[in-house]
């Protein structure tokens, strides 16, 4: 283990001096959703560029981290790494469980980072949102600096702009929820980051309005029973993929994603409005 001093801490500064995030996943009546800002904050704050966040280290699993940016750098290629192994090691087994096996190495890749980089750091600063499916249904969790994984029900969001976003996060699903479909909550989770970053409320929050940028969207769908039955009964691997394209665990492309947020300029607009004519 490193020795925890200030050569150690200076060693990794370039590490943990940058970037915070906001990451929000659902689960929804048609699957899970989850969308992701794309602004990283360099050198205390005194410049920014612009990365993606949320990537797939192999079919049917997505992951977005947050906290400073070298830390989810490393957690993305530590995960990479481990999924080449975990294939590579279980390539002749006909009967795998991915999902145990993928949940239990971003818990030891978490471990090793505390270790790497200070369980302090790690604990304060990091967060893992992860959605996958198995077989026809979507799981997401949430797994926190202490590697221990928490389901989510409803719906849930990592990063320093969390807070900021809550209010519109936690007041549209509760208005919305008994019809929330990935697509519904995506224009949300879109409308939050807008939110945020229009309303300078965290400037380590947003997207790059200059290059006409848009968050990142990926959508894991729910397979329906029809669907799975009709998978079992195909006579063909070629016929099977088929079936299955409609559901395909996928990142939206930028005229999607430009289409959920159509109307975030006039929504903020009239939040902006309802605010200023609050009556005191």
């Amino acid at each position: 283990m490193m020795n925890r001093t200030k050569d150690h801490f200076i060693r990794y500064r370039k590490i943990i001096d940058s970037d915070m995030t906001l990451i929000m996943g659902a689960n929804c009546k048609n699957g899970a959703v989850m969308v992701g800002d794309k602004k990283i904050t360099l050198g205390n704050g005194t410049d920014f560029s612009f990365a993606e966040k949320i990537f797939s280290p192999f079919s049917n699993v997505i992951v977005g981290s947050s906290g400073y940016s070298g830390m989810y750098r490393s957690f993305q290629a530590r995960l990479k790494e481990g999924v080449k192994n975990l294939q590579e090691q279980n390539k002749d087994k006909e009967e795998v469980d991915w999902q145990e096996k993928l949940i239990l190495l971003v818990e030891d890749v978490i471990r090793q980072m505390g270790i790497d980089f200070g369980q302090d750091i790690i604990n304060n600063n990091f967060q893992v949102l992860l959605a996958s499916r198995i077989i026809d249904k979507p799981e997401l969790i949430v797994v926190g600096g202490l590697a221990i994984p928490q389901p989510i029900n409803t719906y849930d969001a990592i990063g320093h702009g969390d807070p900021y976003a809550s209010v519109l996060l936690k007041t549209l699903w509760n208005k919305y929820k008994k019809d929330m479909t990935m697509e519904l909550f995506a224009k949300i989770a879109c409308l939050s980051i807008k939110y945020v970053q229009d309303f300078k409320l965290d400037f380590s929050v947003g997207i790059n309005s200059e290059d006409d940028d848009y968050p990142q969207v990926w959508y894991v769908p729910k397979i329906p029973d029809y669907a799975l039955e009709q998978w079992r009964k195909a006579d063909s691997d070629v016929r099977k993929e088929q079936i299955l394209i409609p559901y395909r665990i996928r990142e939206l492309d930028k005229t999607e994603v430009q289409f959920l947020m159509s109307n975030g300029d006039s929504n903020l607009k009239g939040i902006r409005a309802a605010i200023e004519n609050v009556k005191l």
